[in-house]
């Protein structure tokens, strides 16, 4: 069947065909090469194929991170779905609403979310699967283990219109409820942000923030797969383990938003703090008044930069 590919499977798909046994990804002790990535892509693709998804469904993603969380985004992407992620820590009315004004026929969540789900399916009349990340409870359709257990191979689908980076893409409702966000512009946007990293093909980005929000998607997961990098893992931040983590995977680049970067200052100093590979850091709301003490502590250049899901561009301040 004739099968458009999408620029995120285009884009995974041409890394793999230049170094398949290359590294890409970091997650704890576990290292994944392009064949292994390609490999449980299409496995997820194949299993919501098998599970009824379709060209053109949108299916919300609400995990934390870890590699599964990939393979379902590249899966989805593999098939002509459009993703929907959403924050983890959504509940009732809220989380409600998301999923009907997205239309979501599906749902891949963690194993501890299993409850809310079912608190909200009832009202969701387009949700016609779940499949979570664990033990099946009563209830819920499927796991992902039996998702993945398709074969891998290229789908055998009919895709005419492509996924989007982010089918729609939620703000975090301030001013009301949720606002769905549906862009074609995301990936295009971060060239320039990407080239201001300075990371070179071969080098490490880190990503500590939720692979749900568009910062750790777009900037830290796609960007490292756009400029030839690998990328390091982890399921959350931690102010404790983030400088040794950084050692332990050789890191150059990383993310950090707003109170991020107080928080790593209030950690007791190190004699080795200044010893981390760390030459970047890409800031969102970095506090005036520790910016220069950040520096000049780790060692590193912070450059600040703003951007929103709703907005056609991003600012950028690589000049202190």
């Amino acid at each position: 069947m004739a099968r458009v590919q999408s620029a995120v499977e285009q884009l995974i798909r041409a890394r793999f065909a230049e170094a398949p046994d290359e590294i890409w990804l970091y997650f704890k002790d576990e290292t994944y090469t392009w064949r292994e990535v390609i490999s449980r892509s299409e496995r997820a693709a194949n299993g919501f194929l098998r599970l009824g998804i379709e060209p053109g469904d949108h299916v919300a993603l609400m995990a934390g991170n870890k590699p599964e969380f990939l393979w379902v985004y590249f899966g989805l992407s593999m098939i002509g779905v459009q993703i929907v992620p959403l924050n983890r820590w959504q509940r009732g009315p809220a989380l409600q609403h998301m999923l009907n004004d997205s239309a979501s026929t599906a749902i891949v969540f963690d194993e501890e979310l299993q409850e809310p789900i079912l608190a909200v399916r009832g009202g969701c009349p387009a949700l016609r699967r779940t499949v979570v990340f664990g033990r099946i409870s009563a209830g819920i359709d499927t796991s992902y283990a039996e998702l993945a257990a398709a074969p891998e191979g290229e789908p055998d689908v009919a895709v005419t219109k492509p996924s989007r980076p982010a089918g729609i893409l939620y703000t975090s409702g301030t001013t009301g409820p949720p606002k769905g966000i549906v862009s074609e512009a995301y990936e295009n946007l971060m060239g320039p942000l990407l080239e201001a990293s300075g990371v070179q093909p071969g080098e490490t980005m880190y990503a500590g923030l939720p692979l749900i929000h568009g910062n750790a998607l777009f900037v830290s997961a796609l960007g490292s797969i756009r400029l030839k990098a690998r990328l390091a893992l982890a399921e959350r931040f931690s102010a404790s383990q983030f400088w040794d983590d950084c050692r332990r995977y050789n890191v150059v680049q990383i993310s950090t938003l707003g109170g991020l970067i107080p928080i790593l200052m209030k950690q007791p100093p190190r004699v080795d703090d200044r010893d981390n590979p760390v030459r970047i850091a890409m800031s969102v709301g970095c506090p005036a008044a520790v910016w220069e003490e950040f520096e000049q502590r780790f060692g590193v250049r912070v450059i600040e930069w703003y951007g929103m899901s709703d907005s056609p561009g991003n600012l950028i301040n690589s000049e202190g």
